[in-house]
Protein backbone atom coordinates (compact mmCIF):
# COMPACT_ATOMS: atom_id res chain seq x y z
CA UNK A 1 0.00 0.00 0.00
CA UNK A 2 1.33 3.43 -1.07
CA UNK A 3 2.36 6.00 1.44
CA UNK A 4 -0.62 8.48 0.30
CA UNK A 5 -3.29 5.45 0.45
CA UNK A 6 -2.11 4.84 3.87
CA UNK A 7 -2.53 8.44 5.02
CA UNK A 8 -5.42 8.40 3.46
CA UNK A 9 -6.89 5.67 5.50
CA UNK A 10 -7.22 8.47 8.55
CA UNK A 11 -9.37 10.52 6.84
CA UNK A 12 -12.91 11.16 6.80
CA UNK A 13 -14.80 8.63 3.74
CA UNK A 14 -16.02 11.38 1.63
CA UNK A 15 -12.71 13.18 1.99
CA UNK A 16 -10.73 9.81 2.00
CA UNK A 17 -12.20 9.03 -1.56
CA UNK A 18 -11.68 12.54 -2.67
CA UNK A 19 -7.73 12.60 -1.83
CA UNK A 20 -6.86 8.82 -3.68
CA UNK A 21 -9.10 9.61 -6.66
CA UNK A 22 -6.33 12.72 -7.04
CA UNK A 23 -3.61 12.00 -6.01
CA UNK A 24 -1.42 13.08 -8.67
CA UNK A 25 -3.86 14.92 -10.33
CA UNK A 26 -4.36 17.96 -8.37
CA UNK A 27 -3.25 21.34 -10.21
CA UNK A 28 -1.86 24.11 -7.28
CA UNK A 29 -1.82 26.91 -10.32
CA UNK A 30 -5.34 26.83 -10.98
CA UNK A 31 -7.47 29.57 -9.50
CA UNK A 32 -8.62 29.09 -5.95
CA UNK A 33 -5.62 26.70 -5.15
CA UNK A 34 -2.65 28.80 -6.38
CA UNK A 35 -1.09 30.09 -3.12
CA UNK A 36 0.66 33.33 -3.32
CA UNK A 37 3.36 33.67 -0.27
CA UNK A 38 4.17 37.27 -1.07
CA UNK A 39 5.37 38.92 2.13
CA UNK A 40 4.96 36.13 4.69
CA UNK A 41 7.36 33.92 2.81
CA UNK A 42 9.69 34.72 5.91
CA UNK A 43 11.06 33.09 8.67
CA UNK A 44 11.21 36.22 10.92
CA UNK A 45 7.69 37.69 12.17
CA UNK A 46 6.91 41.55 11.11
CA UNK A 47 7.27 42.71 14.77
CA UNK A 48 8.95 40.44 17.75
CA UNK A 49 6.62 42.37 20.06
CA UNK A 50 3.38 41.10 19.24
CA UNK A 51 2.75 43.92 16.84
CA UNK A 52 2.92 46.44 19.37
CA UNK A 53 4.97 48.28 17.58
CA UNK A 54 2.79 48.67 14.28
CA UNK A 55 -0.38 48.87 16.30
CA UNK A 56 -3.13 46.84 18.27
CA UNK A 57 -1.64 43.41 18.63
CA UNK A 58 -4.63 40.91 17.25
CA UNK A 59 -5.23 39.33 20.25
CA UNK A 60 -5.86 42.68 22.25
CA UNK A 61 -8.46 43.60 19.53
CA UNK A 62 -10.62 40.75 20.76
CA UNK A 63 -9.49 41.42 24.54
CA UNK A 64 -10.59 45.03 24.10
CA UNK A 65 -14.02 43.44 22.88
CA UNK A 66 -14.68 41.50 25.53
CA UNK A 67 -13.57 44.33 27.96
CA UNK A 68 -16.14 46.55 26.06
CA UNK A 69 -18.91 44.04 26.20
CA UNK A 70 -18.10 43.35 30.57
CA UNK A 71 -17.42 46.67 30.89
CA UNK A 72 -20.50 46.87 33.88
CA UNK A 73 -18.51 44.50 36.09
CA UNK A 74 -15.19 46.49 36.26
CA UNK A 75 -16.47 48.59 39.10
CA UNK A 76 -16.27 48.81 42.88
CA UNK A 77 -12.34 47.56 44.22
CA UNK A 78 -10.74 46.30 40.78
CA UNK A 79 -7.54 44.67 40.95
CA UNK A 80 -5.20 44.68 37.95
CA UNK A 81 -1.84 43.11 37.13
CA UNK A 82 1.19 45.16 35.91
CA UNK A 83 -1.07 48.12 34.76
CA UNK A 84 -4.44 49.62 34.90
CA UNK A 85 -4.50 49.30 31.34
CA UNK A 86 -8.23 48.33 31.01
CA UNK A 87 -9.68 49.34 34.00
CA UNK A 88 -8.86 53.28 33.39
CA UNK A 89 -10.38 52.49 29.65
CA UNK A 90 -13.31 50.69 30.98
CA UNK A 91 -16.10 50.81 33.77
CA UNK A 92 -16.08 53.00 36.85
CA UNK A 93 -13.94 51.43 39.02
CA UNK A 94 -14.41 53.27 42.28
CA UNK A 95 -10.23 52.34 43.17
CA UNK A 96 -7.72 50.66 40.96
CA UNK A 97 -5.15 48.11 42.63
CA UNK A 98 -2.54 47.66 40.56
CA UNK A 99 -0.66 43.89 41.48
CA UNK A 100 3.29 42.88 39.88
CA UNK A 101 5.07 40.22 40.98
CA UNK A 102 7.96 42.46 39.63
CA UNK A 103 9.20 44.60 42.38
CA UNK A 104 10.89 46.98 39.33
CA UNK A 105 7.71 47.82 38.65
CA UNK A 106 6.89 51.36 40.14
CA UNK A 107 3.48 51.26 38.77
CA UNK A 108 2.44 48.56 41.48
CA UNK A 109 1.01 49.34 44.29
CA UNK A 110 1.44 45.39 45.42
CA UNK A 111 4.12 43.31 44.70
CA UNK A 112 2.76 39.76 44.51
CA UNK A 113 3.09 36.29 43.57
CA UNK A 114 -0.42 35.00 41.99
CA UNK A 115 1.17 31.53 42.75
CA UNK A 116 0.81 31.67 46.59
CA UNK A 117 -2.48 31.36 48.32
CA UNK A 118 -3.43 34.56 50.37
CA UNK A 119 -0.68 36.90 48.31
CA UNK A 120 -3.37 39.36 47.09
CA UNK A 121 -5.94 39.05 50.02
CA UNK A 122 -8.97 37.68 50.82
CA UNK A 123 -12.80 39.40 49.97
CA UNK A 124 -10.76 42.55 49.26
CA UNK A 125 -11.97 43.14 45.17
CA UNK A 126 -15.19 43.34 43.66
CA UNK A 127 -13.15 42.39 40.36
CA UNK A 128 -10.25 41.41 39.36
CA UNK A 129 -8.88 41.51 35.84
CA UNK A 130 -5.82 38.71 34.35
CA UNK A 131 -5.51 39.10 30.57
CA UNK A 132 -2.65 36.87 29.42
CA UNK A 133 -1.51 36.29 32.13
CA UNK A 134 -1.86 32.49 33.43
CA UNK A 135 0.53 31.01 31.53
CA UNK A 136 3.19 32.47 33.07
CA UNK A 137 1.82 30.77 36.22
CA UNK A 138 1.17 27.49 38.22
CA UNK A 139 -2.78 28.33 36.40
CA UNK A 140 -4.35 26.27 39.56
CA UNK A 141 -2.79 28.19 42.28
CA UNK A 142 -3.32 30.97 40.68
CA UNK A 143 -7.03 31.26 39.72
CA UNK A 144 -7.53 29.87 43.70
CA UNK A 145 -5.66 33.07 44.96
CA UNK A 146 -7.76 35.33 42.60
CA UNK A 147 -11.07 33.43 43.81
CA UNK A 148 -9.90 33.98 47.30
CA UNK A 149 -9.35 37.65 47.16
CA UNK A 150 -12.53 38.11 45.23
CA UNK A 151 -15.68 39.57 47.41
CA UNK A 152 -19.06 37.69 46.94
CA UNK A 153 -20.62 38.15 43.76
CA UNK A 154 -17.16 39.57 42.27
CA UNK A 155 -15.74 38.90 38.88
CA UNK A 156 -12.82 38.16 37.47
CA UNK A 157 -12.21 38.84 33.65
CA UNK A 158 -9.82 36.46 32.78
CA UNK A 159 -8.55 35.76 29.01
CA UNK A 160 -5.43 33.44 28.12
CA UNK A 161 -3.64 32.59 24.88
CA UNK A 162 -4.59 29.63 22.47
CA UNK A 163 -1.97 30.43 20.34
CA UNK A 164 0.80 32.67 20.35
CA UNK A 165 4.92 33.14 20.15
CA UNK A 166 6.54 32.29 23.63
CA UNK A 167 7.49 35.19 25.21
CA UNK A 168 10.58 36.83 24.29
CA UNK A 169 11.36 38.51 27.09
CA UNK A 170 10.39 35.53 29.58
CA UNK A 171 10.84 32.23 27.68
CA UNK A 172 10.93 30.31 30.96
CA UNK A 173 8.12 31.59 32.64
CA UNK A 174 5.85 31.34 29.18
CA UNK A 175 4.60 27.60 29.69
CA UNK A 176 0.56 27.73 28.77
CA UNK A 177 -1.87 27.49 26.31
CA UNK A 178 -5.48 26.56 26.11
CA UNK A 179 -8.02 25.68 24.11
CA UNK A 180 -11.49 26.90 25.13
CA UNK A 181 -12.75 23.88 26.47
CA UNK A 182 -9.46 22.89 28.34
CA UNK A 183 -9.35 26.49 29.93
CA UNK A 184 -13.03 25.95 30.89
CA UNK A 185 -12.04 22.65 32.49
CA UNK A 186 -9.24 24.69 34.17
CA UNK A 187 -11.36 27.26 36.01
CA UNK A 188 -13.62 24.48 36.88
CA UNK A 189 -10.59 22.46 39.16
CA UNK A 190 -10.39 25.67 40.37
CA UNK A 191 -13.95 26.37 41.64
CA UNK A 192 -14.55 29.03 38.89
CA UNK A 193 -17.60 28.97 36.99
CA UNK A 194 -18.13 31.02 33.89
CA UNK A 195 -18.70 30.75 29.96
CA UNK A 196 -15.65 30.62 28.42
CA UNK A 197 -16.01 32.21 24.63
CA UNK A 198 -12.97 31.82 22.03
CA UNK A 199 -12.13 34.18 19.44
CA UNK A 200 -10.21 33.89 15.79
CA UNK A 201 -10.34 32.83 13.20
CA UNK A 202 -7.31 30.93 10.97
CA UNK A 203 -6.35 34.27 9.35
CA UNK A 204 -6.12 36.23 12.40
CA UNK A 205 -4.08 33.41 14.37
CA UNK A 206 -1.57 33.57 11.33
CA UNK A 207 -1.52 37.62 11.49
CA UNK A 208 -0.85 36.91 15.55
CA UNK A 209 1.85 34.81 14.90
CA UNK A 210 3.11 36.90 12.37
CA UNK A 211 3.53 40.25 14.37
CA UNK A 212 0.98 42.22 12.74
CA UNK A 213 -1.42 44.41 13.65
CA UNK A 214 -5.10 44.21 14.10
CA UNK A 215 -5.24 47.56 12.26
CA UNK A 216 -3.15 45.68 9.40
CA UNK A 217 -5.81 43.03 8.85
CA UNK A 218 -9.65 43.85 6.99
CA UNK A 219 -11.89 44.03 9.59
CA UNK A 220 -14.26 41.59 8.49
CA UNK A 221 -11.32 38.87 8.13
CA UNK A 222 -11.24 39.70 12.04
CA UNK A 223 -15.16 39.90 13.11
CA UNK A 224 -15.59 35.97 11.66
CA UNK A 225 -15.56 34.18 14.65
CA UNK A 226 -14.62 30.11 13.87
CA UNK A 227 -14.43 28.18 16.76
CA UNK A 228 -11.60 25.53 15.07
CA UNK A 229 -9.05 28.64 15.50
CA UNK A 230 -9.23 30.42 18.56
CA UNK A 231 -6.50 32.97 19.13
CA UNK A 232 -8.00 33.72 22.64
CA UNK A 233 -10.41 32.45 25.46
CA UNK A 234 -12.19 34.74 27.54
CA UNK A 235 -14.70 34.81 30.62
CA UNK A 236 -16.26 36.63 33.40
CA UNK A 237 -15.93 34.14 36.62
CA UNK A 238 -17.96 33.59 39.50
Amino acid sequence: MSAVRRLARLLPEPIRKVAVLNVGRVNRSLPGLRVDWGDIARRAPFSQVYGWDRGLPVDRHYIEQFMKANEGLIAGDVLEVRSALYSEKYGSAATRTIVDVDEGNKAADLHADLNVAGSIGKNRFDCVILTQVLQYTDPQAALRTVKLALRPGGTALITVPCVGRIDPEAPDMDQWRWTPRGFAVTLERAGLTGEVQGFGNSLAAAALLLGLAAEEVPVPRLTGQDASFPVVACVAAR
